[in-house]
């Protein structure tokens, strides 16, 4: 049971790692391409409250402790004696 509560806290972080990749996809795609039209799609996100920090900070943190719990919750399969 312990090991499913650790694999499912792990999917969630994971989840949380995918949204912020999703929030960053905008700063992304304006580092990338640095055009005209991700300079204008930037100015009008950043006029509506745009944040990016926010998504690295999150999404590094949820990285973090979902590989962690990924590594508890494996390590706890491979202790478990089999039927």
């Amino acid at each position: 049971m312990l090991k499913f509560v650790f694999l499912l806290a792990s999917m969630a972080s994971w989840l949380l790692v995918g949204a912020a990749l999703i929030y960053l996809s905008p700063v992304i795609a304006h580092n990338l391409t640095q055009s005209e039209l991700t300079a204008t799609w930037m100015g009008t996100l950043q006029r509506g409250g745009y944040y990016p920090n926010l998504a690295i900070g999150v999404g590094g943190l949820m990285a973090v402790i979902g590989t962690v719990l990924s590594i508890v919750g494996n390590f706890n399969l491979k202790q478990e004696p089999q039927d």
